[in-house]
């Protein structure tokens, strides 16, 4: 596999990782209906997340942009998608406690941010510059709301 491919397979799964983390806050809009608004909210910019990160596949293609398998392993992406998609699915089999549905978010947004996903992209593509820091203050944002809603829910 070449470096172009790797880092295509690494962005797309990055993409299905944002449409993922969209869907379990999707599915936490429907569980806890009193906190409906904030889980739309977040879902809905996890959405534009993966649109953005969608938007940057010409720039890896025509090989402007990189994601160095050195920074980010494409198996090691693939077991949190695994992890995150189990944790969904715990979630939807097992309606629980709302602070342990926020706990499960706040991980998966520590995941995010700790390991900087969205700092890895190497390349001649100024126009990506600003679309990674949108990605990343958005993520920090949202682990930071989280936990105070975890704290805030204890």
């Amino acid at each position: 596999m070449t470096t172009s491919d790797k880092s295509r397979a690494i962005l797309l799964l990055l993409v299905k990782l944002e449409e993922e983390v969209g869907s379990l806050y999707q599915l936490c809009a429907e569980q806890y209906p009193e906190h409906t608004s904030f889980w739309t909210t977040l879902a809905g910019e996890e959405a534009r997340h993966a649109e953005l990160l969608r938007s940057l596949l010409p720039a890896i293609e025509s090989g402007r942009l990189a994601i160095p398998e050195r920074n980010i392993k494409l198996d090691s992406l693939q077991f949190f998608y695994e992890y995150l998609h189990q944790q969904k699915n715990y979630v939807a089999q097992h309606h629980q406690p709302y602070h342990d549905a926020v706990s499960i978010a706040v991980d998966v947004e520590s995941r995010i941010v700790e390991r900087e996903y969205f700092g890895y992209f190497e390349g001649e593509a100024p126009e990506v510059e600003p679309i990674i820091a949108e990605l990343r203050a958005e993520s920090r944002d949202h682990l930071a709301h989280l936990e105070k809603l975890k704290e805030d829910t204890r």
